[in-house]
């Protein structure tokens, strides 16, 4: 199937030709890679505007957007934000907007994916995710749908919110029997206390009630301050891209490759905290693709052959190489 009849967004025939950005070369894979990826969030922004939803593109989207009025030449995904009371508005529409090809994965509509935040997705595409190539987990090239929520610039308090979110997550993933091959003993004694657990804790504590303290576990801090940080991510990613909660209630739109989309009227101090001086390109040599050995990217197959494809050919995906530092 070509990609045109998969998405909706068009493009010219000049798009999805190889060419040179800010002397880095991009691949006509990677250009039909970001058309997916730029029909998910053209997608999402029509839903969010359909029901008055407040949402804006966030990390190095938001760079992108301000900088190279559209993709980052070396990056490869696209994040959006949204405050915790907005992100529920839109998981309460999102099963009967999205219809395939797209998907909406969270927790609640694939219990393989136990994280606070959400996934669009394109089912006739593959992302694949080293870590799960379950077919029975929607590995469809994604953007990602973060939600902000209460951020406390305590180190110790972040961390111990963290912890408490690696081991809630650890034991749904017990609870699910999904253990990541890319950590072969932790995934041994995670297999190890399973029986255990099942007679023991998991009487009591059921799937759900995991996900809801989790989740209770993010909001943690929502009362007490009104600086908002993307909490279920990575240390450094949470401490660099926060703003403050009234930074994302004027939002304006600003051109994006061939679409327009929001951003916080507010952009400028968010990308001097996470960036410093954010319009300085970062040296040729710093720049790479940000997924390299975590995701197999192929715009052209669905996942669910990708992944059949793969395992009959003996080839098993574990993930072994970490993400690639780039500086975008």
């Amino acid at each position: 199937m070509d990609i045109r009849e998969k998405i909706k967004l068009h493009f010219d025939d000049d798009f999805y030709m190889e060419e040179t950005r800010c002397d880095y070369k991009i691949s006509a894979k990677t250009k039909r890679i970001w058309a997916v990826e730029l029909d998910l969030l053209n997608e999402l922004i029509r839903v969010c505007q359909k029901h008055d939803i407040k949402m804006c593109v966030s990390c190095g989207t938001l760079l992108g957007a301000i900088r190279h009025k559209g993709m980052i030449p070396w990056d490869d995904d696209l994040d959006v934000s949204l405050i915790r009371s907005e992100y529920e508005k839109l998981c309460a529409v999102a099963p009967k907007e999205f219809k395939h090809p797209y998907f909406f994965q969270n927790v609640y509509t694939d219990p393989q994916y136990l994280f606070g935040y959400s996934r669009l997705r394109n089912s006739l595409t593959t992302g694949l995710i080293l870590d799960n190539n379950s077919i029975n987990y929607n590995n469809g090239i994604y953007i990602d749908v973060f939600v902000m929520d209460g951020y406390v610039d305590d180190l110790s308090l972040l961390k111990k919110q963290q912890r408490r979110m690696d081991c809630l997550r650890a034991l749904g993933n017990i609870y699910k029997n999904n253990f990541n091959p890319k950590y072969p003993v932790k995934a041994a004694v995670k297999k190890m206390l399973a029986p255990i657990l099942k007679y023991t804790l998991f009487k009591f504590l059921t799937f759900d009630k995991i996900v809801d303290m989790y989740i209770k576990n993010q909001q943690r801090y929502n009362h007490f301050t009104d600086r908002v940080g993307i909490i279920d991510g990575p240390l450094y990613g949470v401490r660099k891209n926060w703003c403050m909660k009234e930074d994302l209630e004027k939002i304006i739109y600003v051109p994006f490759e061939n679409i327009e989309v929001p951003v916080p009227a507010n952009y400028d101090d968010m990308l001097r905290h996470a960036y410093g001086n954010y319009m300085e390109f970062p040296p040729v040599e710093k720049r790479g693709v940000w997924h390299e050995g975590v995701i197999e990217f192929d715009p052209d197959i669905p996942y669910k052959e990708y992944i059949r494809q793969s395992n009959s050919d003996n080839h098993h995906y574990v993930g072994s190489k970490a993400k690639t530092a780039i500086v975008k």
